[in-house]
């Protein structure tokens, strides 16, 4: 045994030993979001040939290192990306931090939730709801991707519910699963358009409910608002779970809104 390597064979804590490192070897397989799960950057190649279009698209999208298949690589290759790592750190930092925003390993959730969806039911709030409502929407995971992410005092919060439930033009709605609350939508309608905007109550993110949410609230705009033929939505682009919650929903890209900062 060579000083300072150490062999593991048939471990079960693969997942633990993959968190610890600060750099793997690899080939493009499924162990490449296995890595990317956990954190772990790593230097990819890919030894068969389904593993080609995964290599390239990953190291495309900052994943990982890719040295290309097999039979093209060298350990001339090799050692030049393990010594572009040792000099740029930052780079296995940013390939870190991206794997664990691709890959969340929550997959098979989401399978689960699309064989058998969330039942949801949909129904407008109520003035009870307003300290509810004021708890979930200023929670750290709500506010870390909304575009007004100060906390809001309850005061401030008190008058603008009290309006709200008021204005015909806006809508309130609270989603629940088995008569307990997971999320609240609010639409802004404007003629035949509606503005959506939807968080979840703290706790229930991961499990597929954000998309399901969403589609039970298109369905109660249907239902209740006939002359509503659009529902847009304004997403950061970095939030990838709404992202994928809405397109999951059935919304499309539709344009991009560029902004300066004066």
């Amino acid at each position: 045994m060579h000083s300072g390597f150490y062999y593991h064979c048939n471990v079960d804590n693969i997942a633990e030993l993959m968190a610890a490192a600060d750099l793997a070897i690899g080939a493009g397989g499924t162990a490449t979001w296995e890595r990317c799960s956990v954190g772990t950057p790593s230097i990819v190649i890919a030894v068969a040939d389904n593993q080609k279009e995964l290599a390239e698209a990953g190291a495309l999208n900052g994943l990982f290192f890719s040295i290309g298949e097999l039979h093209a690589s060298s350990p001339e290759k090799l050692l030049h990306a393990i010594q572009f790592s040792l000099n740029f750190p930052e780079t296995l930092q940013y390939f870190s931090a991206n794997g664990l925003l691709t890959v969340d390993a929550k997959g098979s959730n989401r399978v689960i939730n699309l064989i058998s969806p969330p039942q949801i039911t949909i129904r407008s709030a109520t003035f009870e709801d307003c300290d509810a409502i004021y708890e979930w929407r200023n929670a750290q995971e709500t506010r870390r991707y909304i575009f007004d992410a100060e906390v809001i005092p309850l005061d401030t919060h008190r008058k603008w519910y009290c309006s709200t439930l008021n204005d015909s033009r806006r809508i309130l709605l609270i989603g629940e699963t088995d008569n307990k609350p997971v999320g609240v939508l609010r639409y802004d309608l404007a003629d035949y358009e509606a503005l959506v905007s939807v968080y979840l109550v703290p706790g229930v993110q991961g499990q597929g409910i954000g998309s399901q949410l969403l589609r039970c609230g298109s369905q109660w705009v249907r239902e209740n608002h006939p002359h509503i033929k659009f529902i847009n939505a304004e997403i950061f682009r970095d939030n990838i779970a709404s992202l994928r919650a809405f397109e999951s929903a059935g919304y499309k890209e539709h344009h991009l809104m560029f902004q300066e900062a004066l």
